[in-house]
This record gives structure tokens, C-alpha cells and sequence, in this order.
């Protein structure tokens, strides 16, 4: 009861500071989905500690998801996610996806499938567009647009795998499709299908190395 009342005043707080209304229904409904989404950021949060605990004591890290807008843009983006899923047409869904990008500057479409662990460092300006998928353990950074390459595409969707690090300012255009264990460089620009395993950078995007992959 008491993780329903702080999630419900926190929805409201930010409902009424971005918008002049909203509908009635929207808190109420959300926590029915924040249930079952619960598992799912507990798990992104906790993956990524463990990869930083060495730079960030437990007191600093959950410091910085107190206060980190990348983790606001994951909590929207899988709270309205799990919205779409039970109702394409929802009303909230414009609601959540407008106080994703005023709070974060992010932009992550609630069609797209992102996989479990994922990642925002630096989020500020990233676009997944919609009906895309990205796969597990991956990792985006500022300035990334994955999207159409044309103008009114709608099926130019990027498939992009697990273990995908896609670095500051690379754009991914088009129907696409990229593999796993694959880097691709800050700047980078994809408009064909990448295969596993590799380190992509440049403008076209061209394969510089086999990715080698970590311990870890």
C-alpha cells in the first residue's frame, strides 16, 4: 500500500507540472502496470551496479538513480510499454512518451521491444524509433537515432541484437539489421545490415575489427 501511494503522488507531481490535464484514470491504471514491470527495471538496475560497482559505492549509485534523467527515460519507456502491449490505443501512451522527453530528453518509442539490462549513458537526444527491436544487455549513448532513413517509411525498422554498444552521435537508418556482440563507433552512420561480432565506425559505417568479447 505504501509503494502504491509514493508511486501514485509521483505520477500526479509530474502529470501536473507538464500538462494542464490529463486523464482521471491514468494513476490507478499505471500502477496496475508498474506491478508487473517491476521485476524487469529491478533487473536493469541491478545488472548495470554490477558493472560499476567499482567506480560507485552502493550509497552513490542509488544516488544516481535518484537523480539520473537516463533512468527516468527507462522507467517511462517500460512503463508505457507494458501499456501499449495491453492496449495499443491507451490515452496515457502520449502522456508517458511526453514526460519521457521532457524529463530526459530522451525519446523511446513504447512500440519498440527493448530487451532486459538495458542501458541509457548520457541519454540526452537519443531516438528509437517506432516498432524497432533491440536485444538484451544493450547499451545506447547520447545523440544516437535509430530510425527511418526515408521520409513516411514506416517499415524501415531497425533489428538490432544483444550485446549491442552503439556509441555518441551513430544513426541506424532503415530497415536494418544488426547481429550481436557489436560495436558501433561514435558518429557512425549504418544503413546496411552489420553481422556479429564486429567494430563498426565511419560514415558509411565499415567493419574495422572483430569485436573481442569481455570477461565480464
Amino acid at each position: 500500500m505504501e509503494n502504491r501511494k509514493i508511486f501514485i503522488e509521483y505520477i500526479k507531481f509530474n502529470c501536473r507540472n507538464f500538462f494542464i490535464t490529463y486523464p482521471e484514470d491514468i494513476v490507478p491504471e499505471l500502477f496496475d502496470h508498474f506491478s508487473v514491470i517491476q521485476d524487469f527495471l529491478i533487473e536493469d538496475i541491478v545488472f548495470w551496479y554490477t558493472r560499476y560497482r567499482n567506480i560507485l559505492s552502493r550509497q552513490n549509485y542509488f544516488r544516481h538513480l535518484q537523480l539520473n534523467p537516463n533512468w527516468e527515460a527507462i522507467f517511462y519507456y517500460r512503463l508505457s510499454r507494458r501499456a501499449f502491449l495491453e492496449n495499443p490505443h491507451n490515452e496515457m501512451l502520449p502522456f508517458l512518451a511526453s514526460l519521457m522527453k521532457y524529463k530526459s530528453s530522451a525519446e523511446l518509442y513504447y512500440s519498440t521491444n527493448i530487451g532486459r539490462r538495458f542501458m541509457l549513458m548520457h541519454g540526452s537526444g537519443v531516438v528509437v524509433g517506432p516498432n524497432c527491436s533491440v536485444g538484451d544487455e544493450c547499451v545506447i549513448y547520447q545523440g544516437v537515432t535509430i530510425g527511418q532513413q526515408h521520409t513516411s517509411s514506416p517499415d524501415e525498422n531497425a533489428t538490432i541484437g544483444s550485446n549491442v554498444k552503439i556509441f555518441a552521435g551513430a544513426k541506424i537508418l532503415g530497415k536494418v539489421s544488426i547481429g550481436d556482440d557489436v560495436i558501433i563507433g561514435a558518429n557512425a552512420v549504418v544503413t546496411k545490415d552489420i553481422p556479429s561480432n564486429g567494430v563498426y565506425v565511419g560514415v558509411p559505417a565499415r567493419k574495422i575489427k572483430t569485436k573481442i568479447k569481455s570477461a565480464d
